[in-house]
């Protein structure tokens, strides 16, 4: 059963979403990365055809990149937001209900260690064989990194691995307090569903406050892939300029027959397209620029199309401006 993903057009901004088909199961498994556009009236009432959404990934808070994300959540049930950086632990509920709900759990130390730094032992405490437990004793916590965690949706054999580039430590402990101290015990879907019409404004200027020209380099980069035919991946990248750890991380997960569906970031502005590690620009089958027709930013940058003629590329390219979606199945 094919499942379905699309770059949408919505002129100068980024709006990408996915409905996961799944054989004996009625519902399907949606989420969306990024939902947003400079011109509101280009971006429209953005319209998925699904009752609920079971999380949205917001790569940055740029207004290009989430000013659609309200109507989504007045229109849609959303069961989990994801934001860049902030306290990993509010994502131990995904571990917990889709591990428990599909009796998977996977063996791996690296997911154990997740589960363990996460604090997901205790909830999972019942569950766990005396193998798995094995693992808690051995795994040195301060080898886990900064990202984001990663998970399976619930017996659909899909996976989804969320990367950020490394930040100093204060800026970490920065955003995790400013956010914090507004959101207070909230968990950040409730807070954000408090906000009158779903504003995002308080949470975008603690991050402006923290981050301040450097917003696009906190894009939270995502890439998923089923677990059934895994040489087929998707690498969702925002505006984000990758730098040599965070490349290594990803290509960490990329075997060598893998094709790439490639967003190119910063709607293909050159030193973000530039910054792409060379291995992931060859695998790449398709490299989808999403852009405004009118824009006064460039995008995307002509010397970069240029040399994709030159070098007989531009086959593989998927131009998404107004109304022109690309979408594709897996």
């Amino acid at each position: 059963m094919k499942s379905l993903f699309t770059f949408h057009g919505i002129g100068q901004g980024l709006f990408y979403s996915g409905t996961i088909k799944h054989e004996n199961q009625e519902n399907a498994f949606n989420f969306v990365y990024d939902c947003g556009s400079e011109s509101l009236e280009k971006l429209g009432e953005p319209t998925l055809q699904v009752e609920e959404i079971d999380f949205i990934a917001i790569s940055h808070f740029h207004k290009d990149h989430i000013n659609g994300i309200p109507k989504l959540l007045e229109k849609y049930h959303v069961k989990k937001i994801y934001i860049p950086y902030f306290d990993a632990r509010t994502y131990k509920n995904v571990f917990i209900s889709k591990l428990i709900s599909s009796d998977i759990f996977p063996s791996s130390p690296e997911f154990h260690m997740l589960l363990y730094w996460y604090g997901c032992d205790d909830e999972l405490s019942e569950y766990l064989t005396d193998r798995h437990r094995d693992y808690y004793t051995s795994i040195p916590v301060q080898s886990v990194g900064r990202d984001a965690p990663t998970f399976n949706t619930e017996r659909n054999r899909w996976t989804f691995h969320f990367y950020n580039r490394h930040i100093p430590d204060n800026e970490l402990d920065d955003i995790d307090k400013k956010i914090k101290a507004i959101i207070g015990k909230q968990t950040i879907e409730e807070y954000i569903r408090s906000q009158k019409g779903f504003d995002f404004n308080n949470i975008a200027k603690q991050f402006r406050s923290v981050f301040s020209y450097k917003q696009n380099l906190t894009s939270l980069v995502l890439m998923h892939w089923s677990e059934d035919n895994p040489s087929i991946k998707t690498l969702l990248t925002g505006d984000v300029r990758f730098d040599d750890d965070l490349s290594r991380r990803v290509i960490n997960d990329i075997s060598e027959t893998d094709s790439i569906k490639l967003q190119i970031p910063h709607h293909g502005a050159a030193k973000e397209w530039d910054s792409i590690d060379t291995r992931i620009i060859n695998q790449a089958s398709d490299y989808i620029i999403s852009f405004g027709k009118t824009n006064g930013y460039h995008h995307p940058n002509i010397g970069k199309i240029i040399e994709y003629y030159i070098a007989k590329r531009m086959d593989k390219v998927r131009f998404v401006f107004d109304k022109t979606d690309y979408i594709y199945d897996i």
